[in-house]
């Protein structure tokens, strides 16, 4: 298997061919830069007819299905902004795969990635991201509309952005102690993901 592909690289194999099973009286091959550079350069050497315009079928009525769907377009253009902007931070390893939508090919991969990020979403753990919880105040306005008066109270004893709790466990122990076990049933999970930096940072950087 041929892990990279110039003209260069065809046209070896081309002559290497030829000298297997001899000069190819006709080639059908669609149009990608590297094969029609390949062809030429061996054509040189070689009298080889060339016939242009195959497709991959399946290539060929996906392109006619999406190649002016704008929906689909915008996903793609989405797609390589993602590539760029998660380049060298904590979240490198949910970036989008490489595309070769000029010739429409493994046109299913971006669409598996989205979905694997929508699963990885659905799951919620996000420790692979930040594993560490903070209670700063960001998290307590995410959360004080959302409990009763005297937990909310309780909570801004534990308002430190200081302070970084190193695991789920470790901040859940501390929630428990500060509101009480009872609070903490009813609104743990609400505190939890407000704290969450693994969450906070998927979530600014796939907002909605």
């Amino acid at each position: 298997m041929l892990t990279t592909v110039t003209g260069e690289v065809i046209n070896d194999k081309l002559e290497a061919l030829s000298e297997k099973v001899g000069i190819p009286l006709q080639l059908v091959a669609d149009q990608g830069s590297d094969v029609k550079k390949g062809i030429k350069l061996s054509s040189k050497n070689m009298k080889i007819l060339s016939i242009p315009g195959y497709y991959p079928p399946n290539g060929v009525v996906f392109k006619a299905s999406v190649e002016e769907n704008e929906r689909y377009l915008s996903f793609a253009n989405q797609c390589s902004a993602t590539v760029r902007s998660l380049q060298q931070t904590a979240l490198h390893f949910l970036k989008p795969p490489a595309q070769r939508t000029s010739t429409w090919l493994n046109v299913a991969r971006p669409v598996e990635w989205a979905q694997r990020v929508l699963a990885y979403q659905a799951a919620g753990d996000f420790t692979a991201v930040d594993p560490t919880y903070v209670f700063d105040v960001e998290a307590y306005r995410l959360v004080e509309d959302k409990v009763d008066q005297g937990s909310s109270r309780l909570l801004m004893k534990l308002w430190d952005g200081k302070v970084i709790y190193p695991d789920r466990a470790s901040f859940s122990s501390a929630v428990c102690g500060c509101i009480g076990e009872e609070a903490f049933a009813k609104y743990g999970e609400i505190i939890c993901e407000a704290a969450d930096k693994g969450r906070l940072i998927f979530r600014k950087n796939w907002a909605g």
